[in-house]
């Protein structure tokens, strides 16, 4: 035995019942350990009577809100799934641990899909509308022999079929083609000896002067593009395109085009060689 336990312990002690003899004597025989007695088994009395502090509704409300607190965490739902019961949230779950990770949403995915529609389409498109340049440079030549017309014997003109009886004849020969170059020295040794008249005139025969914007109805569309971005470009002040050629160039075809050099005394020519489609100028001789 424990003679030496202090009061409250062995009040405690006579109080639940685990005393012995002796402690039950000493705490008998104890006015002051009789009233510690009393105090202990007043507060016990009071505590069992109170209410518990949770309830199982409030214990069981808590838990699946704290449940949801972390799945919505880990998942990013708002916070509409505190609301939802737990076996929801289960079979969701199940759900995505189903689903591969690396997976887009659907949205996503298909946004990004007619994307890709797009841009290939708008690729194929930007496509078809480009060509080599040869099109356009043939393109005067065609025109220049539609244009003709039929005379029978003794009798008025006639039209081929299909075509307007008033649509005026073209004055544009075909686009002469001054051959194949392997490099661009043969090339311009055949320039420096290029009659003017193999070229094709911009105007009709005898022209010395050509007015800015005379005749480019009558031009190939690559010729008059490629007149203009040349005249724009800094550097030697050069007049309208007088004539033009075709040539192709290390197996691509180029164009030919003769401008006069502006204020130059006595008068020259400048033979530029330039790509039909992007009228880059590979280079120029002046004549």
């Amino acid at each position: 035995m424990n003679d030496h336990l202090p009061d409250d312990e062995l009040a405690s002690a006579y109080l639940d019942g685990e005393t012995d003899a002796d402690e039950r004597a000493r705490v008998e025989s104890s006015p002051r350990l009789l009233g510690r007695v009393a105090e202990l088994q007043s507060v016990s009395e009071r505590l069992a009577g109170e209410q518990p502090i949770l309830t199982d509704a409030d214990r069981q409300r808590l838990l699946a809100a704290a449940l949801a607190a972390a799945d919505r965490e880990a998942t990013g739902e708002d916070d509409r799934t505190i609301a939802r019961p737990l076996t929801a949230l289960a079979a969701e779950r199940r759900r995505t641990r189903g689903r591969p990770r690396w997976l887009p949403p659907p949205a996503i995915a298909a946004a990004v899909l007619v994307i890709l529609m797009v841009t290939g389409i708008a690729l194929i498109a930007t496509g078809r509308g480009r060509g080599d340049g040869r099109g356009d440079l043939r393109a005067a030549g065609r025109a220049g022999g539609a244009g003709s017309t039929e005379r029978s014997a003794g009798g008025p003109p006639t039209t081929p079929a299909g075509r307007q009886q008033n649509a005026p004849p073209s004055n544009v020969p075909e686009l002469p083609d001054l051959g194949r170059f392997g490099g661009r020295q043969e090339l311009t040794r055949a320039l420096a000896s290029v009659e003017p008249g193999t070229l094709a005139r911009r105007n009709a025969p005898g022209s010395t002067t050509t007015p800015e914007g005379s005749g480019t109805a009558q031009l190939p569309r690559a010729i008059t593009r490629c007149d203009q971005v040349l005249r724009s470009s800094p550097g030697r002040a050069l007049g309208p395109a007088l004539a033009a050629a075709s040539a192709t160039l290390s197996g691509r075809p180029v164009l030919i085009l003769s401008n006069p050099v502006q204020g130059s005394r006595p008068p020259k020519t400048q033979l530029s060689v330039v790509d039909p489609t992007s009228c880059v100028v590979q280079f120029a001789i002046e004549r």
